[in-house]
């Protein structure tokens, strides 16, 4: 019995072995025909490759260009019901209570972004430069919000540290609810929203924007 079933185990194993080596013979045969053909067949190829990539990388600049040709328009109530005339009261990292409110009569650009988000980091120091230029403006105010604990975002107290640690002293507000991204349906890092002096929203934009852009902007609500 021991004999029988240690045959029919090889035989078993033997098969698949015996099949692949015979088809593995039958395919080489028609392998080496295509060989004086393989330089042309490799650079059909990686030319395929290479349109595959273009295309897919259109695609995608297509659609953002289509995502920020959107974002770009003016709000409008019936584009942003609940965020057309939104007021909040945040506290930043300092544990002061800002209200948006209190800058009626004043442009206020708001930048909402993440740690996570690599465009945002590359954007902070811009940013930083943008809030310096207006700190004392009668005209303009320059924010920024980020929630901690949503969206993929660290802890307040995190997220306070880590701010303090990298010497930030632009305004930075937390929604600790995330209900301020809510209302202003923010989808994507970085995002802002540009409220005009009677408390509406003027614009909203999505992805990092050129400073000398946001100046444009700001000096034309002016």
């Amino acid at each position: 019995m021991l004999v029988d079933y240690c045959y029919s185990y090889s035989l078993g194993l033997g098969i698949p072995f015996a099949l692949l080596a015979v088809g593995a013979k039958h395919l080489l045969v028609h392998v080496k025909k295509i060989y004086p053909y393989m330089t042309t067949i490799k650079a059909c190829g990686g030319i395929l490759i290479v349109l595959m990539g273009c295309w897919m990388i259109f695609n995608q600049i297509k659609e953002i260009q289509i995502e920020n040709r959107a974002n770009m328009v003016n709000i409008s109530a019936e584009t942003l019901p609940d965020a057309t005339r939104v007021d909040f009261t945040l506290q930043d990292i300092n544990g002061e209570t800002v209200t948006l409110s209190d800058f009626k009569g004043k442009d206020v650009y708001i930048k909402f972004w993440a740690t996570w988000c690599p465009s945002c980091l590359g954007g902070l120091e811009d940013f930083a430069s943008l809030a310096k230029q207006y700190e004392d403006s009668e005209e303009v105010a320059i924010l920024s919000i980020v929630a901690p604990e949503f969206r993929g975002e660290m802890s307040k107290d995190d997220f306070v540290a880590w701010a303090k640690g990298q010497g930030l002293a632009f305004p930075i507000l937390l929604d600790e609810t995330d209900s301020v991204n809510k209302a202003f349906q923010i989808k994507g890092y970085p995002s802002a929203v540009i409220i005009d002096k009677a408390g509406a929203v003027y614009k909203k934009m999505t992805g990092e924007k050129p400073i000398d852009d946001i100046k444009e902007i700001l000096s034309d609500m002016q």
